[in-house]
């Protein structure tokens, strides 16, 4: 579903600004679309902060006003350069895994030593102040487990 969503934004964009591009000049429909992006993305702050935290509204808007720019690219510099967008997100993410799994061994370690009775060094307590609880991807559902 989300895919669909995500084709129709990219046709909305490119259809509102070859219509605002026949009205006014590049400049003033430029300006008419960011601010158009810019509202988009306080509505979605809005909407995440009070209503639900998975909202894809803010996500949209970044995303637009990110590939504004690469608008009048050919599409096989919008494949290399998505590829590369691509690339690199797995990358950050793939370290970024790596990282929090080393942290999740490293507390586990540091509360095996203080279970045993073991005085933890500072290099040990660092690692055990991030815990072990579940992760999840709702900060409410977060906030429900620290309450317990």
């Amino acid at each position: 579903m989300r895919g669909l969503f995500s084709a129709m934004f990219g046709a909305g964009m490119v259809i509102f600004m070859e219509r605002a591009a026949a009205r006014d000049n590049s400049v003033r429909s430029a300006d008419l679309y960011c601010r158009r992006m810019l509202w988009l993305m306080a509505f979605g702050i809005v909407h995440s902060w009070l209503i639900w935290a998975g909202d894809i509204l803010y996500s949209y808007a970044l995303c637009g006003l990110l590939l504004f720019p690469l608008r009048n690219l050919s599409p096989k510099a919008l494949f290399i350069t998505g590829g590369a967008a691509l690339l690199a997100w797995q990358v950050f993410m793939g370290a970024n895994g790596f990282l929090m799994l080393s942290t999740r061994n490293a507390a586990v370690a540091a509360r095996a030593e203080e279970a045993a009775g073991h005085t933890l060094t500072k290099e040990q307590q660092k690692p055990r102040r991030h815990g072990t609880r579940p992760t999840t991807g709702s900060g409410l559902r977060n906030r429900r487990w620290k309450r317990r």
